[in-house]
Parts: structure tokens; C-alpha cells; sequence
């Protein structure tokens, strides 16, 4: 009967350890200023990061349609090498 009870007890204890554990996580305090700005770099790293990937694609497709000799595949070719740079730069 007195193990039960001390179950029981334990048992009471634990869940309420819980409930006060899991009201602790819903708590949000709003980001410092510092946290915002590493946010805004990140972001912008993103963007830039889609905008060069954009941008080795058109220039892929531009080289692709190009003929081989011609300055457009030549300019082409010169804009997937340096959009390549910046994406491993950027990785």
C-alpha cells in the first residue's frame, strides 16, 4: 500500500515537473537586436545565393544555344565559370 502511494506521489511529481517543463518552452522572449541582424546576413547570403544560382542557369542555357566559336559562347562560357566561382565561394 505505502509503495503505491510512492508511485503514485512520483508519478504526480514527474507529470507536474513536466507541465511546468513544457510551459517553460511555450515561453518566447522577442529577438535582440543582434539575433535580428545575424538573421537579415543569413537572409541576404540567401538571396544572393539564389540570384547566382539564377543566374548559372541562364547563362548555361545561353551557352547551350550559343554556337561554339561565337562571342555570345564565349561570353557565356566566361559567366558560368564565374558564376561557378561564386557558388563554391559562397559554400
Amino acid at each position: 500500500m505505502e509503495e503505491e502511494d510512492s508511485i503514485e506521489n512520483d508519478a504526480k511529481d514527474f507529470l507536474q515537473e513536466l507541465t511546468e517543463w513544457s510551459g517553460k518552452e511555450k515561453e518566447v522572449r522577442p529577438p535582440n537586436e543582434r539575433e535580428l541582424a545575424t538573421c537579415d546576413a543569413i537572409q541576404e547570403q540567401e538571396q544572393r545565393k539564389i540570384l547566382t544560382r539564377q543566374l548559372l542557369r541562364k547563362a548555361r542555357k545561353r551557352l547551350k544555344k550559343a554556337k561554339p566559336s561565337s562571342e555570345a559562347a564565349i561570353k557565356a562560357a566566361k559567366d558560368v565559370d564565374r558564376f561557378n566561382n561564386a557558388m563554391e565561394l559562397v559554400d
